[in-house]
């Protein structure tokens, strides 16, 4: 940050208080108005296990469909993230179902909505818990979408790999 000793002195000289009593005393009422959203679980890519796709947002929001593309290890439109309220995200936007109740699809969400997916680590496993079923691709089709699991399928199984360099 460089040499900060002058901001030090003159906060010192004028009695500045810190920034926690400004929180505490002035702008208390801030976490109300805008609380902290849910604490990330897992971020990086989503790459089908053994494989070199990963689910990808394509660019679309607001109710696009999400695909599986060749996986880049550029974040972008392959980063996502899951937390602590069950929301597969990215950016603001939230993986959900579709219409057609098997796509998925990348949509807005607040911080109450689409709470619903689950990240297995160990079992490489995405489960949609509205639904009771997993997150499933077509290699072939480029598609991703929600089907009935099966622990022998290969397209069910995932893995997030964090992106160091985005």
């Amino acid at each position: 940050y460089g040499d900060i000793s002058e901001l030090k002195r003159f906060r010192e000289e004028h009695r500045c208080k810190s920034f926690k009593w400004f929180m505490e005393e002035i702008a208390y009422d801030i976490p109300l108005h805008y609380p902290m959203p849910p604490k990330n679980v897992d971020w990086g890519e989503i790459r089908g296990l053994d494989t070199s796709y990963c689910i990808d947002s394509m660019g679309h929001t607001n109710g696009g469909n999400v695909e599986i593309g060749p996986c880049h290890r550029m974040g972008g439109n392959q980063l996502f993230r899951i937390n602590e309220a069950n929301q597969l995200m990215q950016y603001d936007q939230c993986l959900t179902r579709g219409t057609d109740n098997s796509g998925v699809i990348i949509t807005h969400c607040d911080q109450n909505q689409h709470t619903e997916w689950k990240y297995f680590k160990d079992l490489h496993r995405f489960t949609h818990v509205t639904t009771g079923k997993c997150l499933d691709r077509s290699d072939l089709l480029h598609k991703v979408f929600i089907s009935d699991c099966d622990t022998s399928k290969t397209t069910q199984k995932w893995e997030m790999n964090n992106i160091v360099a985005v």
